[in-house]
């Protein structure tokens, strides 16, 4: 596909090819913070930034009652399993959930 193009061309070529399949593969657990009240929910997703939308939107049923929100912290992954895996982590083990938050300067 780039083997017409050659030296430094070709290499910015190919970055950018890799980036956009990096992009592509990347998964997300964040933290929102509800504009309204002091509320946070964590999730994780393939796509983050139509996850927001959606947030802001009201099409997520267990946050659409505290919309509008901020994205104030996320954290990418190769993997969707691993995303939902910190998810799960960050929701069940409170001390993990109060180092993220410690280190947000929210607690």
């Amino acid at each position: 596909m780039v083997g017409w193009l050659s030296g430094r061309k070709r290499t910015l070529v190919i970055l950018r090819m890799i980036s956009r399949r990096l992009r592509k593969c990347m998964n997300y657990t964040y933290v929102i913070k509800s504009q309204k009240k002091k509320w946070f929910y964590i999730g994780s997703t393939r796509d983050l930034k139509t996850r927001i939308i959606k947030h802001n939107a009201g099409k997520i049923k267990s946050t659409k009652f505290y919309k509008p929100f901020e994205l104030i912290y996320y954290e990418s992954y190769n993997t969707y399993t691993l995303a939902r895996k910190r998810e799960i982590e960050l929701k069940k083990n409170g001390q993990q959930k109060e180092i993220l938050f410690r280190k947000l300067g929210i607690l």
